[in-house]
């Protein structure tokens, strides 16, 4: 019993040291984020035939995940978009990425070039009851402009299969990301 209660009261400590050290500007620990900016291009085709179609829409973006330094941070990111599909029948369509990403830092926070890259998985759902997915791959570059704000270049790439159906995808994005470490 005693066991367990110093490391109940070991874990407490540190569980109440560990916010105090969070967020505090430096680029090292847990970090979280949310993007927001447009996908100028936003393709998908069917493979074995000619249909695909090309649309442009709005993005939203989420990583979370650590630095391990100042200069490398490991993070799950999630982008998504959403538009109205005319070759499905003017449905509404959801295209996206779910990544395991690296991101390389080559300054110091404020000011910083940063590039990332990573697999995924590819997502394609429609509300027609189209839903299929598959592996994907995403890379981006971007600029650190102040402490956690960036705008972020990129490019995921990927192919979704459902049934005997395979689809290619392309999403490329542009975006402003805040995150906060």
């Amino acid at each position: 019993m005693k066991r367990k209660l110093f490391f109940l009261i070991l874990f407490a400590l540190m569980a109440l040291d560990m916010p105090a050290n969070a967020f505090d500007g430096k680029r090292k620990g847990f970090v979280i984020g949310m993007g927001v900016g447009v996908a100028p291009m936003l393709k998908w085709s069917r493979s074995g035939d000619d249909a695909s179609e090309t649309k442009s829409a709005f993005i939203l973006s989420w990583p979370v995940g650590y630095c391990w330094d100042q200069r490398n941070i490991i993070a799950y990111s999630v982008s998504i978009s959403s538009f109205n599909s005319e070759l499905l029948g003017r449905v509404g369509t959801m295209q996206g990425i779910w990544s395991l990403r690296w991101y390389h830092c080559f300054g110091e926070p404020g000011r910083s070039m940063i590039t990332s890259l990573g697999p995924g998985r590819m997502l394609f759902n429609a509300s027609n009851g189209l839903h299929a997915s598959g592996f994907g791959f995403t890379a981006g570059v971007g600029y650190e402009f102040v402490g956690h704000f960036q705008f972020e270049l990129s490019y995921a790439a990927g192919r979704t299969s459902r049934d005997r159906e395979d689809f290619n995808h392309q999403i490329l994005t542009l975006q402003v990301v805040g995150t906060l470490y």
